[in-house]
C-alpha cells in the first residue's frame, strides 16, 4: 500500500557562522505494510527492503559552523 511520510527541519543562522536546526523524519510514525506470517516464519514482522524504516520516528539536532 502507498504511504505518505512527512519530515520536517527547522533551523537559525547565529552570526553568519553558527547554525542550529531541529528536525524530524517520519514524523507521524508510519509504517510499512506489515509481511504475510507464513513468508516471515514469524520472526521478521516487515520486509526488509522497505524505503523506509520500521523504528519510527527519528528526531535530531544539527550544528553547523561556516568558515
Amino acid at each position: 500500500d502507498a504511504e505518505v511520510l512527512v519530515d520536517a527541519e527547522l533551523g537559525y543562522t547565529i552570526a553568519d557562522q553558527v547554525r542550529v536546526a531541529v528536525g524530524a523524519k517520519n514524523i507521524f510514525d508510519n509504517f510499512p505494510g506489515r509481511m504475510i506470517p507464513d513468508n516471515s516464519f514469524g520472526i521478521f514482522l516487515f520486509p526488509s527492503a522497505s524505503p523506509f524504516g520500521f523504528n519510527g520516528p527519528y528526531v535530531y539536532l544539527r550544528t553547523g559552523y561556516t568558515f
